[in-house]
């Protein structure tokens, strides 16, 4: 707030006016008082408790309820925006493990399954009024992708390099082996790297 083009208190002076003070911090303006009746104390880090400061106040606590959901609705956005990218990466690490080609059916239908509840969440959020921009723009065409590498991937999948050319018994032992490298994992990116270092060592 600036009086004579002076100012008074400092940026949190009207925090109190928003429905959570952070959206105070999240807000850049100024209010310039014009009214001769509205004094800055001594300090110049208030104003005089009078009826004409309160007067000001009411005034401007329409604009920040204006500006709170604003700053509410645009923190939603992002956080549904965040959710849909942290859906994304977890259905595309559940693609390349199904790429990779090194598990039993049973298991890689489990996977392509977790796909689709994800492609399913994924909707859900897309579809959110609120997201329409950020959908026509990224989301939608995000999903379209997903979607047609599930198609492909759910079709037969070619056994990686050499494990293919492995007997039907040895190879189910490998699959059982993977499919616990994975389960045990905390990182499924590393396991995968972990698998893919096996795999290239069965090619030779």
């Amino acid at each position: 707030m600036r009086v004579g083009n002076i100012q008074v208190g400092d940026s949190g002076l009207l925090a109190e006016l928003f429905t959570e003070p952070r959206f105070n911090a999240w807000s850049v303006g100024e209010v310039h008082v014009l009214d001769p009746r509205v004094i800055p104390n001594g300090r110049r880090d208030h104003f005089e408790q009078n009826v004409h400061y309160l007067n000001i106040l009411n005034h401007l606590a329409p604009v920040a309820r204006e500006i709170s959901l604003r700053c509410r609705q645009s923190s939603m956005r992002r956080n549904w925006v965040r959710q849909f990218e942290r859906h994304k990466a977890a259905a595309r690490e559940k693609l390349a493990i199904v790429k990779q080609g090194s598990l039993g059916s049973e298991r890689r239908g489990e996977l392509l399954e977790g796909v689709r509840d994800i492609l399913g969440q994924m909707e859900k959020i897309a579809s959110k009024d609120m997201l329409r921009t950020e959908a026509a723009r990224t989301l939608n065409p995000a999903l379209r992708r997903l979607r047609t590498v599930l198609t492909h991937s759910s079709k037969k999948v070619k056994k990686a390099g050499g494990f293919a050319r492995l007997a039907g018994s040895k190879k189910r032992i490998y699959e059982e082996v993977f499919s616990l490298i994975y389960d045990c994992s905390q990182n499924q990116t590393a396991a995968k790297i972990l698998i893919d270092r096996i795999l290239s060592e069965i090619k030779r």
